[in-house]
């Protein structure tokens, strides 16, 4: 007669492992090779066990690391979606003669916008509608993080027109008040010539006038 022996050919720690749940962090930085040292992402996984109740948020306590995903998923590293790099938007902006026609006039789902359509109902006012649109909208897409600032509070703008010639109609502002930025954009209305190279110049100097690595 034999007696045969059971052997678990894992580790205690793959028995570990193997009890926790295997949702992984979306942010790209856990997926993605790195293009510059050619190293291999780091994974990111849940810590808790498989199969287990979504993580309550109000309950769950964080410490001084990690997120809880909108599905309930426990992490501890950076919460992709307050990871968000600081930007200087420039936008460079036609206004020769041709955008004074009103093939293309200004939407103006807004309140603040409405002015547009008395003051600059054409194209250059459509672009300064878009504009407008963009900055709100970014501003309004910050998110808490978990030290109370902002994700994005280090945002500017600028906008360069240009036509015969190229200036600033706003540099290096915070995004805090796009009203305030939109009646600088209105101050502001078609002219002649146009000129791209003049444009790009006078963006290219505020870039570097405001030049910051962190953006």
């Amino acid at each position: 007669m034999f007696n045969f022996l059971s052997l678990d050919p894992y580790s205690k720690e793959d028995r570990e492992n193997f009890k926790k749940c295997d949702h992984k962090c979306a942010d790209e930085k856990h997926h993605n090779v790195d293009e510059i040292t050619d190293q291999k992402p780091t994974k990111s996984y849940c810590t808790q066990e498989i199969f287990h109740t979504p993580v309550d948020p109000g309950t769950f306590s964080l410490g001084k690391t990690g997120y809880i995903s909108t599905d309930g998923h426990h992490f501890t590293c950076e919460n992709p979606t307050t990871n968000v790099g600081n930007f200087h938007i420039v936008f460079v902006v036609d206004r020769s003669s041709s955008m004074s026609r009103d093939d293309c006039v200004p939407i103006c789902l807004s309140t603040a916008t409405s002015k547009l359509k008395i003051t600059h109902d054409n194209r250059l006012g459509a672009v300064y509608d878009a504009a407008y649109t963009f900055i709100e909208t970014r501003r309004s897409s910050r998110k808490a993080t978990l030290s109370g600032q902002m994700a994005v509070d280090r945002d500017t703008v600028s906008m360069v027109l240009f036509d015969g010639h190229a200036f600033p109609a706003f540099e290096n502002e915070s995004l805090s008040n796009p009203k305030r930025l939109l009646e600088k954009m209105m101050n502001h209305g078609p002219g002649h010539s146009t000129y791209f190279n003049r444009g790009i110049e006078e963006a290219s100097e505020v870039i570097n006038k405001y030049y910051d690595a962190s953006k």
